[in-house]
């Protein structure tokens, strides 16, 4: 990735393979993959979403009108009760 950045920037091949010989060991260290991490009520609301998106949908699979935005209030108010 920094390879790309500075050679973009109009550094010479040579300059970014010094360069890079350096920063990549620790770029390795300091990138992480963050894992998102659910909620219970987001969980929740994921499965009462899913149960109740097919009623605010026609057969074709398109929202009614203004079907998602009441989907998504009555998805909070199952999740919530």
């Amino acid at each position: 990735m920094i390879r790309g950045i500075l050679l973009a920037q109009g550094l010479t091949p040579s300059t970014v393979d010094a360069v890079v010989a350096v920063v990549e060991p620790v770029e390795a260290l300091v990138v992480k993959n963050v894992k998102k991490v659910l909620s219970p009520y987001q969980k929740r609301y994921k499965r009462a979403f899913e149960r109740i998106k097919s009623d605010y949908q026609t057969k074709a699979g398109k929202w009614k009108k203004n079907g998602f935005k009441r989907a998504v209030k009555a998805a909070h108010k199952e999740a919530r009760g």
